[in-house]
């Protein structure tokens, strides 16, 4: 006869798993247990975003910055801590139960930030291999670029293997005038 065994991706761990097969004998027939064979299953990649409210952040009040850390095959959540990096200075923040994790801080001052985030993995997950960054300027604010490891004025998506540099930088638009 023939037996055929059925998993989803999140039941297997990473790593090394061995997998027997045990038939449990009938009237004719002994129990037996076939040999192990090893299924390996690879650490998933993630996908690793930073969003800041309000975009750009305003000298003097709270601003928020939220990370969220994916899978990048839609299956799973990535567990642990993210560290959230603002101006180079990280905090760690451990992940909520979708995979998210928040730093509000206040800035003082004006000019560009850089705000980045990396995440260290789990048993089932890789470690954060990219960054996407999107600017979503505020009312009255412009984006005018990225500058450092990315250039225009599109999403700025950033391969991570070491510590690196995205600063966004914004202006602040020119009231409408109207004459009368």
């Amino acid at each position: 006869g023939v037996a055929t065994f059925t998993t989803s991706p999140t039941t297997l761990p990473a790593g090394a798993n061995n997998i027997t097969a045990v038939y449990g004998g009938d009237s004719t027939f002994a129990t037996s247990t076939s040999s192990a064979i090893v299924q390996t299953v690879n650490k998933a990649n993630v996908t690793v975003t930073v969003l800041v409210n309000p975009n750009p952040p305003l000298s003097g009040h709270p601003s928020t910055f939220t990370v969220t850390v994916a899978s990048a095959s839609g299956v799973g959540t990535p567990t642990g801590s993210a560290d959230i990096i603002v101006n180079g200075f990280p905090v760690t923040q451990t992940l909520d139960g979708s995979g998210q994790a928040t730093r509000s801080t206040i800035l003082v001052g004006s000019g560009s930030i850089g705000f980045s985030a990396t995440y260290a993995g789990d048993a089932n997950f890789n470690s954060g291999t990219q960054v996407t960054l999107t600017a979503a300027p505020s009312s009255g604010s412009t984006f005018t670029g990225w500058s450092g490891a990315c250039t225009g004025t599109s999403t700025c998506t950033v391969t991570m293997s070491a510590n690196t540099t995205v600063t966004a930088q914004f202006a602040t638009s020119a009231p409408a005038q109207f004459q009368l």
